[in-house]
This record gives structure tokens, sequence and C-alpha cells, in this order.
């Protein structure tokens, strides 16, 4: 495995880490807010938090690709780093002004008034939500993933402490929102501190194609924010407390090909622009095809974890929970297929095809639609998990079809053939093993183990492919060049 290939995998695992902290942190602000809060109280500040996350994450996620794209294939950055902080800085501000003034109407559509105060207050957060990311995703584009993983360990961490000490304090929800404020300022200074910009010294860049990158981007991010948004269209169409809770549930157990997405992502669209700039156009195909191979490597794993769903859920949740089961393996497929679907439009704009995004996420919303509205009826919130499944599946195979039709990337057959038959194998397994309690998170590694030997043993990986992995687990890192080659001075 080339260096390029051991740099993405060294700052995707640096991220993933990072991403990963939101589990556990996570776990523990959520029960905290819970019993502090109440239900009624947690309700109001999970619902006005949906909303601004979504307009932060979206704001930011179309940003992103532009940004690394710029930066990596880029040999004068300073300009280009303080115009992209100017970028983000505006934008960030102009959607947090939208919504201080939508805020009467958001409560109205929502019937609760309440909301008004609480919204205009953690609008506050999106430009510096905004700052705190530009300092990501220009670490990102310099290829200093430690710097990057370093912002995003700090926010998860700091964002438990400052929640609970503001609502320990009797702030209650407001403190929750000052909370997460804070947290995104941490966030937002340690960028501004690794990365360093100088306005005064440095000037800025003229980006006359930024905009011309981001914007099918942006529309392409609508369209995959919006088939995210499951539970607020499972309460409109009537779903109960009960079901909405489950929902809730599975969506927080198939979180990992989300973070899986939010590692891989950034050093990849780094590395791959970086080489194309770089006239290594053999080696940036060659790193895609590896990426599109890996992503039927993980396919038997996926597959363990759906057909283990009833035990998982159990172990997890309890019994009250069970209906959550089938939930959690559909959306788990679905987080895998928006995986793929992420990695593809990475590659379509490494190689200046931003515009392929847009036509193949368009088409994922009307199919979702269709399938809530034939769906729901028939087989309540399982039929919202499988609408959601069979959109995120189109959008899936338009991106494998046009990599191979566009740019004539993707996964050998063999690698398909073989990770279909070991996905077989492993899903028997896993259906007439029974396993309870904590003996399920056995089953699952040996049945992951087993994937991967059996993947070995008929040929999918590779010499150069084994010794890598041999070495990583040894810890022998003397293969995996540190990420210090895109400094950002």
């Amino acid at each position: 495995m080339n260096s390029h290939g051991n740099t993405i995998i060294r700052g995707a695992a640096r991220l993933f880490f990072a991403e990963a902290l939101l589990i556990p942190t996570g776990f523990i602000t959520a029960v905290f807010l819970a019993r502090e809060l109440q239900p009624a109280g947690y309700g109001t500040f999970a619902l006005v938090s949906q909303f601004v996350i979504w307009t932060e994450y979206l704001l930011v996620s179309a940003l992103e690709n532009a940004t690394i794209t710029f930066l990596s294939g880029s040999t004068e950055r300073k300009p280009l780093v303080n115009t992209v902080y100017i970028i983000y800085a505006v934008s960030g501000s102009l959607a947090a002004l939208a919504l201080a003034l939508l805020a009467p109407a958001i409560a109205l559509l929502v019937k609760a008034p309440e909301t008004v105060p609480l919204l205009r207050l953690l609008s506050i957060d999106i430009p510096v939500f905004a700052l705190a990311h530009a300092g990501r995703h220009i670490a990102a584009g310099c290829q200093q993933f430690r710097h990057n993983a370093a912002m995003r360990s700090v926010y998860w961490i700091s964002r438990l402490i400052f929640i609970i000490w503001f609502v320990s304090i009797g702030l209650s929800i407001r403190g929750a929102i000052i909370g997460l404020i804070c947290a995104s300022a941490v966030e937002a200074a340690l960028g501004f501190y690794l990365v360093r910009p100088d306005f005064l010294r440095d000037g800025f860049a003229t980006i006359t194609r930024f905009w011309h990158v981001t914007a099918p981007l942006q529309l392409a991010e609508i369209g995959k924010r919006l088939l995210v948004q499951e539970l607020i269209i499972l309460k409109a169409l009537g779903g109960s407390a009960a079901s909405v809770g489950n929902y809730g549930a599975a969506k927080n157990l198939a979180l990992a090909p989300i973070l899986l997405s939010r590692a891989i992502n950034p050093a990849l669209l780094s590395i791959l622009n970086k080489a194309r700039h770089g006239n290594e156009e053999r080696a940036a195909r060659q790193m895609a095809v590896t990426t599109l191979r890996s992503l039927f490597w993980i396919l038997p794993a996926v597959a363990i974890g759906a057909a283990c769903a009833p035990e998982i859920v159990s172990f997890i949740f309890g019994t009250a929970y069970t209906d959550a089961a089938p939930l959690f393996s559909l959306l788990l497929f679905a987080g895998t297929g928006f995986l793929t679907i992420n990695i593809g439009i990475v590659m379509f704009t490494a190689w200046n095809m931003t515009g392929m995004s847009l036509m193949v996420t368009l088409p994922m919303l009307p199919a979702a639609a269709a399938g809530y509205i034939i769906g729901y009826p028939a087989f309540g919130a399982t039929g919202i998990a499988a609408a959601t499944l069979a959109a995120v599946l189109t959008g899936t195979a338009l991106t494998l079809f046009t990599l191979h039709r566009r740019l004539h990337l993707g996964p050998p057959g063999w690698t398909v053939i073989r990770s279909i038959g070991v996905t077989i194998a492993v899903t028997a397994a896993a259906a007439i093993w029974p396993a309870s309690g904590g003996a399920v998170l056995l089953k699952i590694v040996a049945l992951t183990a087993s994937s991967l030997l059996l993947l070995s043993v008929t040929g999918e990986f590779s010499w150069g492919d084994i010794a890598f992995l041999r070495n990583l687990v040894k810890g022998q890192a003397r293969n995996i060049p540190e990420d210090t080659t895109g400094d950002i001075t």
C-alpha cells in the first residue's frame, strides 16, 4: 500500500476515534438531561436542537468539500485560509439571522410558542459552529489530521462538561443551550490557534470557482438532510410516542457508518485532490478503487449487526425496546448506503464533477416520499425505515453506476462476489448461533473476524494489504508516514 493510502488510513483512524467520542459523551449527556429536564423539558430541548443542528450541518457540509478541494490543490494557502474563514463567518451569521427571524414561524409550525426565545438563543451557536468547522476543514485540506481530530475531541468533551455545569447551576434548558455554544467556542478557539490565520499580513484570495463547486454540493446536501428527518415525518404521520422512541433508539444504534463517513471523507478528499494536482492520476485512481473495495469489505460486518439486531437491542436498551430491532437492521444498511454515497460525492468533487452529486441524490427524495406514503399505513415505523432504505439504495446504485460510467471507477467484480458470498455465510452463522447479554459482543467479534479471514483466504487481500494490516495491529507505524506533509505555513 502506497504512502498516500497509509496517510488516508492514519488520518481516518484519528478522525474516527475523535468522532467516536460522541458515543460515550453523548450517552452521558442524554441521560443527564433526560433526568434533569424531565420529559417535557428534554423534549423541548431536543426539538430546538433538531432545527439548529440541521441548519448547522446543512451549512458546513457543502462548504467542507469545496474548502478541502481548494486548499489541498493550492500552493498559496495563507490568503486562501483567510478567505475561507470569512466565508464561514458570513455564511454562519446570515444563517443565524435567518433562523432568529423565522423562530416565530417555526414555533407556530410545531405548536410550541415557548421555543421562540430558545431558538433565538441557540442561533448564536451557528456562526461559532461554522468558525469551528472552518478550522477543521482547513486542517483537513492541509492534511493536518491530528489537528482536526484534536478539535473534534475537545468539542465532545467540553460539550459534556459545559452542559452538565450550566444545567447543574439551575439554568435548565437555557443552560444546556449555553453549554452547546461554549463547546463550539472552545473548538473554534482551538482551531484558530492551530491554523493561525493572519488577516492583516497575508491578505485574501480570490476564489472565483468556490461557489460553482459549493452550489451543487449544497443542493445535494439538502436532499440528504431531508431524507434523515424520519422522526419528524413519523410524528407528522401520526406515529405514537413509543414508536418515535423506538425509532430514535434504532437511529442512535446505527451511528457507526455515519461516524466512519465523517472520518474517511476529509482525509480521502484531501489526499485524492493533492494527488491529482500533483500529476499522480494513477495513484489517485488506485486509492479510489481501494476505497470502493473497502466498502464491500465491511458489508459482512454490517450484515452481522443486522442479523444480531434483536440481541443487540435487548442487551443495550432492554426488552422494552424489542420493536426497535427491525428498525435498527434497516437503518444500519441505510447508513452504509449513505457512506457509499458520501464517498462517491468525494470522488465527484476530486474529479471536478460536483454536478454528479446532485444527479445521484435528488432522485432519493421522491423515492422516499412514495415509500413513506405507501409504507407507513401498512407497516408503521418499519415502513418508514424500509422507505428510507429503499431511497438510499436508489442513491447508492446511482452513485456506483455514475462512478463506473463517468470516471471508470468501481470495485473489481471478484470483490463484489467474494463479499456477497462471505456475507451470506456469516449471516447464516449469526442466525443459528443464539446469544444473550454480553455474549452477543463475543458473537459479533468472532463472526466479524471470521468474515475477514474468509475474505483473506479467498484471495481478496493483496500481500501489501495483509502486511499493512499486520503492522497496524502490532502498532508498528513505520510504514505509515506522519501526516506533516501538508503544513499550513
